[in-house]
Protein backbone atom coordinates (compact mmCIF):
# COMPACT_ATOMS: atom_id res chain seq x y z
CA UNK A 1 0.00 0.00 0.00
CA UNK A 2 2.92 2.35 0.70
CA UNK A 3 4.34 1.66 -2.81
CA UNK A 4 0.98 2.47 -4.40
CA UNK A 5 0.77 5.78 -2.56
CA UNK A 6 4.31 6.74 -3.56
CA UNK A 7 3.58 5.93 -7.19
CA UNK A 8 0.39 8.05 -7.15
CA UNK A 9 2.24 11.01 -5.62
CA UNK A 10 5.02 10.79 -8.26
CA UNK A 11 2.46 10.59 -11.02
CA UNK A 12 0.58 13.63 -9.72
CA UNK A 13 3.81 15.65 -9.44
CA UNK A 14 4.79 14.74 -13.02
CA UNK A 15 1.36 15.77 -14.32
CA UNK A 16 1.53 19.09 -12.43
CA UNK A 17 4.98 19.83 -13.91
CA UNK A 18 3.73 19.18 -17.47
CA UNK A 19 0.65 21.33 -16.89
CA UNK A 20 2.81 24.14 -15.47
CA UNK A 21 4.96 24.06 -18.62
CA UNK A 22 2.10 23.75 -21.10
CA UNK A 23 -0.31 26.40 -19.74
CA UNK A 24 1.95 29.48 -20.27
CA UNK A 25 2.85 28.28 -23.75
CA UNK A 26 -0.81 27.76 -24.64
CA UNK A 27 -1.66 31.22 -23.24
CA UNK A 28 1.13 32.78 -25.26
CA UNK A 29 -0.04 30.99 -28.39
CA UNK A 30 -3.59 32.29 -27.92
CA UNK A 31 -2.23 35.85 -27.48
CA UNK A 32 -0.36 35.82 -30.80
CA UNK A 33 -2.07 37.35 -33.88
CA UNK A 34 -4.09 34.94 -35.94
CA UNK A 35 -1.81 35.27 -38.95
CA UNK A 36 1.27 34.49 -36.84
CA UNK A 37 -0.42 31.44 -35.41
CA UNK A 38 -1.28 30.20 -38.86
CA UNK A 39 2.19 30.70 -40.27
CA UNK A 40 4.07 29.40 -37.22
CA UNK A 41 2.23 26.71 -35.19
CA UNK A 42 3.66 26.27 -31.72
CA UNK A 43 4.89 22.82 -30.88
CA UNK A 44 4.99 22.33 -27.13
CA UNK A 45 7.67 19.90 -26.09
CA UNK A 46 8.40 19.56 -22.42
CA UNK A 47 11.38 17.27 -22.86
CA UNK A 48 13.68 19.50 -24.98
CA UNK A 49 14.03 23.26 -25.52
CA UNK A 50 15.07 24.12 -29.08
CA UNK A 51 15.04 27.14 -31.36
CA UNK A 52 11.51 28.44 -31.94
CA UNK A 53 10.39 27.36 -35.46
CA UNK A 54 8.18 30.44 -35.64
CA UNK A 55 11.21 32.70 -35.24
CA UNK A 56 13.12 30.72 -37.86
CA UNK A 57 10.24 31.01 -40.35
CA UNK A 58 9.79 34.70 -39.54
CA UNK A 59 13.49 35.30 -40.16
CA UNK A 60 13.28 33.44 -43.46
CA UNK A 61 10.21 35.45 -44.44
CA UNK A 62 12.00 38.71 -43.64
CA UNK A 63 15.04 37.58 -45.65
CA UNK A 64 12.82 36.66 -48.60
CA UNK A 65 11.06 40.04 -48.39
CA UNK A 66 14.42 41.81 -48.26
CA UNK A 67 15.63 39.92 -51.33
CA UNK A 68 12.41 40.72 -53.23
CA UNK A 69 12.78 44.41 -52.32
CA UNK A 70 16.43 44.37 -53.44
CA UNK A 71 15.44 42.74 -56.73
CA UNK A 72 12.72 45.34 -57.30
CA UNK A 73 15.20 48.14 -56.59
CA UNK A 74 17.66 46.68 -59.08
CA UNK A 75 14.90 46.38 -61.68
CA UNK A 76 13.89 50.00 -61.10
CA UNK A 77 17.53 51.08 -61.45
CA UNK A 78 17.81 49.20 -64.75
CA UNK A 79 14.59 50.77 -66.04
CA UNK A 80 15.81 54.23 -65.00
CA UNK A 81 19.17 53.66 -66.72
CA UNK A 82 17.41 52.54 -69.90
CA UNK A 83 15.16 55.61 -69.84
CA UNK A 84 18.16 57.90 -69.37
CA UNK A 85 19.98 56.21 -72.25
CA UNK A 86 16.94 56.63 -74.48
CA UNK A 87 16.65 60.32 -73.54
CA UNK A 88 20.36 60.83 -74.28
CA UNK A 89 20.03 59.22 -77.69
CA UNK A 90 16.99 61.37 -78.51
CA UNK A 91 18.89 64.51 -77.48
CA UNK A 92 21.85 63.53 -79.68
CA UNK A 93 19.53 62.85 -82.60
CA UNK A 94 17.82 66.22 -82.17
CA UNK A 95 21.17 68.02 -81.96
CA UNK A 96 22.38 66.25 -85.08
CA UNK A 97 19.19 67.15 -86.94
CA UNK A 98 19.56 70.77 -85.84
CA UNK A 99 23.15 70.90 -87.08
CA UNK A 100 22.16 69.37 -90.38
CA UNK A 101 19.30 71.85 -90.75
CA UNK A 102 21.58 74.78 -89.99
CA UNK A 103 24.19 73.50 -92.45
CA UNK A 104 21.50 73.03 -95.03
CA UNK A 105 20.19 76.54 -94.44
CA UNK A 106 23.70 77.95 -94.76
CA UNK A 107 24.19 76.06 -97.99
CA UNK A 108 20.91 77.37 -99.31
CA UNK A 109 21.88 80.90 -98.41
CA UNK A 110 25.19 80.46 -100.19
CA UNK A 111 23.44 79.04 -103.23
CA UNK A 112 20.98 81.90 -103.22
CA UNK A 113 23.80 84.42 -103.02
CA UNK A 114 25.57 82.65 -105.81
CA UNK A 115 22.44 82.69 -107.91
CA UNK A 116 21.93 86.37 -107.24
CA UNK A 117 25.53 87.13 -108.21
CA UNK A 118 25.18 85.09 -111.34
CA UNK A 119 21.91 86.84 -112.10
CA UNK A 120 23.59 90.19 -111.90
CA UNK A 121 26.43 89.01 -114.10
CA UNK A 122 24.40 87.21 -116.71
CA UNK A 123 20.76 88.21 -116.77
CA UNK A 124 20.20 86.64 -120.11
CA UNK A 125 21.83 83.39 -119.10
CA UNK A 126 19.74 83.38 -115.96
CA UNK A 127 16.60 83.83 -117.98
CA UNK A 128 17.60 80.96 -120.24
CA UNK A 129 18.41 78.77 -117.35
CA UNK A 130 15.34 79.83 -115.39
CA UNK A 131 13.22 77.06 -116.74
CA UNK A 132 15.92 74.52 -115.98
CA UNK A 133 16.33 75.87 -112.49
CA UNK A 134 12.61 75.83 -111.95
CA UNK A 135 12.49 72.24 -113.06
CA UNK A 136 15.43 71.44 -110.86
CA UNK A 137 13.79 73.30 -107.98
CA UNK A 138 10.54 71.44 -108.48
CA UNK A 139 12.41 68.16 -108.52
CA UNK A 140 14.32 69.17 -105.44
CA UNK A 141 11.15 70.15 -103.66
CA UNK A 142 9.62 66.88 -104.66
CA UNK A 143 12.64 65.06 -103.34
CA UNK A 144 12.55 67.10 -100.16
CA UNK A 145 8.88 66.35 -99.74
CA UNK A 146 9.61 62.70 -100.31
CA UNK A 147 12.46 62.89 -97.81
CA UNK A 148 10.22 64.56 -95.26
CA UNK A 149 7.61 61.91 -95.86
CA UNK A 150 10.25 59.22 -95.49
CA UNK A 151 11.50 60.78 -92.29
CA UNK A 152 7.95 61.08 -90.98
CA UNK A 153 7.35 57.46 -91.85
CA UNK A 154 10.58 56.49 -90.13
CA UNK A 155 9.57 58.55 -87.10
CA UNK A 156 6.19 56.88 -86.93
CA UNK A 157 7.79 53.46 -87.33
CA UNK A 158 10.33 54.24 -84.62
CA UNK A 159 7.54 55.48 -82.38
CA UNK A 160 5.50 52.35 -83.09
CA UNK A 161 8.56 50.20 -82.41
CA UNK A 162 9.19 52.01 -79.15
CA UNK A 163 5.54 51.52 -78.19
CA UNK A 164 5.75 47.83 -79.05
CA UNK A 165 8.91 47.48 -77.02
CA UNK A 166 7.26 49.31 -74.13
CA UNK A 167 4.23 47.06 -74.31
CA UNK A 168 6.43 43.99 -74.56
CA UNK A 169 8.43 45.15 -71.55
CA UNK A 170 5.21 45.77 -69.65
CA UNK A 171 3.94 42.34 -70.70
CA UNK A 172 7.19 40.75 -69.53
CA UNK A 173 6.91 42.62 -66.24
CA UNK A 174 3.29 41.50 -65.90
CA UNK A 175 4.27 37.90 -66.63
CA UNK A 176 7.04 38.17 -64.08
CA UNK A 177 4.60 39.56 -61.52
CA UNK A 178 2.12 36.79 -62.29
CA UNK A 179 4.87 34.17 -62.09
CA UNK A 180 6.02 35.58 -58.77
CA UNK A 181 2.43 35.58 -57.52
CA UNK A 182 1.98 32.00 -58.74
CA UNK A 183 5.15 30.87 -57.02
CA UNK A 184 4.13 32.69 -53.88
CA UNK A 185 0.70 31.03 -54.01
CA UNK A 186 2.30 27.64 -54.56
CA UNK A 187 4.68 28.27 -51.68
CA UNK A 188 1.75 29.31 -49.48
CA UNK A 189 -0.19 26.23 -50.53
CA UNK A 190 2.82 24.02 -49.84
CA UNK A 191 3.28 25.71 -46.46
CA UNK A 192 -0.35 25.12 -45.55
CA UNK A 193 -0.13 21.51 -46.72
CA UNK A 194 3.05 21.05 -44.70
CA UNK A 195 1.44 22.58 -41.62
CA UNK A 196 -1.65 20.41 -42.10
CA UNK A 197 0.56 17.33 -42.37
CA UNK A 198 2.45 18.37 -39.27
CA UNK A 199 -0.80 18.92 -37.39
CA UNK A 200 -2.07 15.54 -38.58
CA UNK A 201 1.18 13.91 -37.49
CA UNK A 202 0.96 15.55 -34.09
CA UNK A 203 -2.64 14.46 -33.70
CA UNK A 204 -1.79 10.91 -34.71
CA UNK A 205 1.17 10.87 -32.34
CA UNK A 206 -1.00 12.20 -29.52
CA UNK A 207 -3.67 9.61 -30.30
CA UNK A 208 -1.03 6.87 -30.38
CA UNK A 209 0.33 8.04 -27.02
CA UNK A 210 -3.17 8.16 -25.61
CA UNK A 211 -3.93 4.65 -26.82
CA UNK A 212 -0.61 3.37 -25.53
CA UNK A 213 -1.26 4.97 -22.17
CA UNK A 214 -4.76 3.51 -22.08
CA UNK A 215 -3.41 0.08 -23.03
CA UNK A 216 -0.72 0.35 -20.37
CA UNK A 217 -3.30 1.45 -17.83
CA UNK A 218 -5.58 -1.45 -18.80
CA UNK A 219 -2.64 -3.82 -18.50
CA UNK A 220 -1.77 -2.41 -15.07
CA UNK A 221 -5.39 -2.74 -13.97
CA UNK A 222 -5.64 -6.30 -15.27
CA UNK A 223 -2.35 -7.20 -13.61
CA UNK A 224 -3.59 -5.67 -10.38
CA UNK A 225 -6.89 -7.49 -10.71
CA UNK A 226 -5.08 -10.78 -11.33
CA UNK A 227 -2.84 -10.23 -8.32
CA UNK A 228 -5.83 -9.27 -6.18
CA UNK A 229 -7.69 -12.37 -7.41
CA UNK A 230 -4.76 -14.55 -6.34
CA UNK A 231 -4.79 -12.96 -2.89
CA UNK A 232 -8.56 -13.37 -2.56
CA UNK A 233 -8.22 -16.97 -3.66
CA UNK A 234 -5.63 -17.61 -0.95
CA UNK A 235 -7.74 -15.88 1.74
CA UNK A 236 -10.86 -17.86 0.77
CA UNK A 237 -8.88 -21.11 0.62
CA UNK A 238 -7.72 -20.49 4.20
CA UNK A 239 -11.39 -20.34 5.30
CA UNK A 240 -12.42 -23.44 3.33
CA UNK A 241 -12.99 -26.90 4.74
CA UNK A 242 -13.33 -29.67 2.21
CA UNK A 243 -16.63 -31.49 2.66
CA UNK A 244 -16.75 -35.29 2.82
CA UNK A 245 -16.75 -36.98 -0.53
CA UNK A 246 -14.48 -34.39 -2.14
CA UNK A 247 -12.18 -35.75 -4.81
CA UNK A 248 -8.94 -34.04 -6.01
CA UNK A 249 -10.34 -33.65 -9.53
CA UNK A 250 -13.23 -31.37 -8.45
CA UNK A 251 -13.05 -27.75 -9.64
CA UNK A 252 -15.54 -24.92 -9.09
CA UNK A 253 -15.70 -21.27 -10.22
CA UNK A 254 -17.15 -18.70 -7.82
CA UNK A 255 -18.34 -15.28 -9.09
CA UNK A 256 -17.87 -12.59 -6.42
CA UNK A 257 -19.58 -9.19 -6.31
CA UNK A 258 -17.81 -6.75 -3.97
CA UNK A 259 -17.77 -3.12 -2.95
CA UNK A 260 -14.60 -1.05 -3.50
CA UNK A 261 -14.07 -1.30 0.26
CA UNK A 262 -13.72 -5.09 0.01
CA UNK A 263 -17.14 -5.96 1.42
CA UNK A 264 -18.74 -9.00 -0.20
CA UNK A 265 -22.20 -8.38 -1.66
CA UNK A 266 -22.76 -11.73 -3.32
CA UNK A 267 -21.04 -15.02 -4.12
CA UNK A 268 -22.49 -17.55 -6.50
CA UNK A 269 -21.37 -20.51 -8.55
CA UNK A 270 -20.55 -19.57 -12.15
CA UNK A 271 -19.19 -23.03 -13.06
CA UNK A 272 -20.28 -25.99 -10.92
CA UNK A 273 -17.99 -28.82 -9.90
CA UNK A 274 -20.86 -31.26 -10.20
CA UNK A 275 -20.93 -31.73 -6.42
CA UNK A 276 -23.49 -29.56 -4.60
CA UNK A 277 -21.76 -29.89 -1.22
CA UNK A 278 -18.40 -28.85 -2.71
CA UNK A 279 -20.06 -25.89 -4.46
CA UNK A 280 -21.78 -24.74 -1.22
CA UNK A 281 -18.52 -25.01 0.70
CA UNK A 282 -16.90 -22.67 -1.83
CA UNK A 283 -19.63 -20.02 -1.37
CA UNK A 284 -19.50 -20.42 2.43
CA UNK A 285 -15.72 -20.00 2.43
CA UNK A 286 -16.06 -16.76 0.41
CA UNK A 287 -18.52 -15.26 2.92
CA UNK A 288 -16.39 -16.50 5.81
CA UNK A 289 -13.31 -14.75 4.42
CA UNK A 290 -15.12 -11.44 3.82
CA UNK A 291 -14.62 -8.54 4.14
CA UNK A 292 -11.46 -8.53 2.04
CA UNK A 293 -9.11 -5.87 3.41
CA UNK A 294 -6.69 -6.77 0.62
CA UNK A 295 -8.82 -4.50 -1.63
CA UNK A 296 -7.42 -1.45 0.13
CA UNK A 297 -3.89 -2.26 -1.05
CA UNK A 298 -4.84 -1.51 -4.67
CA UNK A 299 -5.76 1.58 -6.66
CA UNK A 300 -9.36 2.68 -7.12
CA UNK A 301 -9.22 1.62 -10.78
CA UNK A 302 -8.13 -1.92 -9.86
CA UNK A 303 -10.76 -2.13 -7.11
CA UNK A 304 -13.51 -0.99 -9.48
CA UNK A 305 -12.39 -3.53 -12.07
CA UNK A 306 -12.29 -6.30 -9.45
CA UNK A 307 -15.77 -5.63 -8.06
CA UNK A 308 -16.96 -8.46 -10.29
CA UNK A 309 -14.36 -11.20 -10.23
CA UNK A 310 -14.49 -14.96 -10.85
CA UNK A 311 -12.11 -17.27 -8.97
CA UNK A 312 -11.45 -20.91 -9.80
CA UNK A 313 -10.76 -23.42 -7.02
CA UNK A 314 -9.45 -26.98 -7.35
CA UNK A 315 -10.03 -29.48 -4.58
CA UNK A 316 -6.43 -30.66 -4.76
CA UNK A 317 -5.26 -27.15 -3.80
CA UNK A 318 -7.40 -27.00 -0.64
CA UNK A 319 -6.50 -28.10 2.86
CA UNK A 320 -8.03 -31.32 4.16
Amino acid sequence: MRKSGQWSLSTCLAILVHVAVAVPLIWQWESWPKQSRQSAPVIVQASLVSEDPAKVRAEKAREAARQRLEAEREAQARRKEAAEEEARQRAEAQAKAKREAEAKAAAEREAQARREAEAKAAEEKRQAEKAARERELALKRKQEAEERARQEQARREAQAKAERERQEAEARAQRQREEAARKQAEAEQARKAREAAEREARLKAAEARRRAEEAAERARIQAGKSALGDRLKAVIADQWSRPPGTTPQMEVEVALTLLPSGELLDAKISQSSGNAAFDRSAVQAAFAAAPFNEFLDYSVAVRNEARHITISFKAEDLAQ
